[in-house]
């Protein structure tokens, strides 16, 4: 085993499981989101001292996309631990391309723990396939960089990113103004919560942000509870994050 799986296996058995993993409303977002039973079954067998076999850290990153965009909604506690498990499934399948290989080179920079969107400099493994070369999914490296990295990140272009935030108002609709005929029908709020954006630095920032400018644009009835805005504020920040 190499010093990175040890030490990211440490970590995550390390971090508290969290309960009801079963459905995110329980962790603050309006729609459920369902995370797939085995991810709970290869967890409990990592915290309990199991190494994670291959096929089910192949089965982990699979998981990694669309797992990380419902993570980066989670409290702190629950978004480390599966992050960590995930990373632990990266660092996994890199040991067992190495092994395959017959190489070792168990100090690469590959991934460091806390870090884990720091790519290496290192060249590939002659002969150990991509698996040996593979990183932490982007979707989980933008996690990462958007809530624990303490590495300052460029800031986005507010005025670039109001299409695509119009088009995720326009598609979730919080207050029920998108219609076929008006496309643009979210552009004002696009426009004044894109401005505010570059002040978030987390999910929760982004809420605020959502809800304040659509209760300032309609009204505190019309807007709705701050809570109506949870799923669509970690949709925002993780795509807003990615562009740093």
């Amino acid at each position: 085993m190499s010093t990175d799986l040890d030490v990211a296996l440490a970590a995550h058995r390390a971090a508290p499981f969290p309960d009801a993993v079963e459905r995110g409303e329980q962790y603050g977002l309006v729609d459920a989101v369902m995370i797939d039973s085995d991810i709970v079954g290869w967890a409990t067998e990592v915290s309990a001292g199991g190494v994670l076999a291959p096929e089910a850290a192949r089965g982990l990153r699979q998981c990694a996309d669309g797992l990380s965009a419902s993570l980066i909604a989670f409290p702190e506690a629950a978004r480390v631990y599966y992050v960590h498990l995930l990373l632990v499934a990266e660092l996994a399948l890199r040991d067992d391309a190495l092994r395959i290989a017959g190489t070792s080179d168990p100090l690469a920079p590959d991934t460091v723990a806390g870090d884990p969107e720091r790519e290496a400099t290192t060249a590939t493994v002659p002969g150990a396939g991509p698996e040996a070369a593979r990183r932490p999914r982007s979707g989980l490296a933008g996690l990462f960089r958007a809530s624990r990295s303490s590495h300052p990140q460029p800031t986005p272009d507010p005025a670039a990113f109001v299409p695509e935030l119009e088009s995720i108002l326009f598609s979730a609709d919080p207050v029920g103004i998108a219609f076929e005929t008006n496309t643009d029908e979210y552009r004002p709020e696009a426009e004044t919560i894109a401005l505010r954006l570059p002040d978030a630095t987390s999910v929760d920032d982004v809420q605020r942000i959502i809800h304040e400018e659509f209760v300032a644009w309609f009204d505190a009835s019309t807007a709705g509870p701050a809570l109506r805005y949870r799923a669509l504020a970690a949709r925002v920040w993780l795509l807003w994050s990615e562009r740093g």
